[in-house]
Parts: C-alpha cells; sequence; structure tokens
C-alpha cells in the first residue's frame, strides 16, 4: 500500500510543495483505511509535524557539529515516536469526539510542539539567513565549511 501510495497519489499530487502532497496522500490513506474520523484527524496531523521537521532540519540541524548533529538526531527520532503515540489514538478511539478529547486531556502536546518547532525552525533559518556571511554567490554559506 505504501508503494502505491507513493508512486500514484503523492507523485501525481496537484501541488508542488511536498507538505501538501503529503496532506493529499495522508487523506487518501485515511479514506483507504476506513470512514472514522480518527482516521482522519490522525493522518491530517502528519503533514504538521513533517513542516516541522523541514523548518527544523533547515534552520538548525544542519548547522549543528557532528556531534551536535547525533544528538539532534536522536532527539527528532525520539519525538517523532511520540507523535506516532499521539497520532495512534485516533486509530483506537476512532470518533472524532472521543481523539478530540484524549488530545485535550494532554494539551495537543504534538500539535501544540509541531507549531513551537515549525515557528522556530523558520525564525532561526531566517535569522540564519540574515546573519551569515555570504559567498561570491550572495548564498548564505555554512559555518562548519568556513573553518
Amino acid at each position: 500500500v505504501q508503494w502505491w501510495l507513493a508512486q500514484y497519489i503523492y507523485k501525481s499530487a496537484p501541488f508542488h510543495s511536498y507538505v501538501m502532497r503529503s496532506a493529499w496522500t495522508m487523506l487518501i490513506s485515511a479514506y483507504w483505511h476506513g470512514i472514522h474520523p480518527g482516521y482522519y484527524i490522525s493522518f491530517l496531523t502528519i503533514p504538521l509535524c513533517l513542516a516541522a521537521e523541514g523548518a527544523m532540519e533547515s534552520g538548525f540541524l544542519k548547522y549543528l557539529s557532528p556531534s551536535g548533529r547525533l544528538w539532534g538526531d536522536w532527539i527528532q527520532w525520539f519525538m517523532k515516536m511520540r507523535a506516532y503515540d499521539y497520532m495512534c489514538m485516533g486509530f483506537v478511539l476512532l470518533t472524532f469526539e472521543d481523539t478530540i478529547r484524549y488530545w485535550s486531556s494532554i494539551y495537543y502536546c504534538i500539535h501544540v510542539g509541531a507549531v513551537f518547532f515549525f515557528l522556530l525552525g523558520t525564525v532561526l533559518g531566517i535569522q540564519r539567513k540574515w546573519s551569515s556571511p555570504k559567498d561570491k554567490r550572495g548564498a548564505p554559506q555554512n559555518p562548519k565549511q568556513q573553518e
């Protein structure tokens, strides 16, 4: 099923953004799983998490030292597993009301965290873009490459 979704849904999605293509693919995947609202709200949380992951990667993680990157990758993996735990509740509880009630009881921690990390990664990326030295082509340089 994953291969089919990647080949026929993701690659032919009517969007250019990987987040929107992922949202489209997750919507189709939710439909494939069934009609329970928990599937839809769980699958449609994934693009928000992907956007946060991408923002943190481009704004922060790629600038870390090798040892810092090792820790950053581990933290990223750990957070991703907790996001899966959180989203799986839609598959267990099935109804919109029950899933939202559960997520509310833990203060929508993954949704709030994803928005926070998206904003943090975006701000750090903008900050680095404006403060980093420019190379001959005017593109920001990676500080690690200057040493």
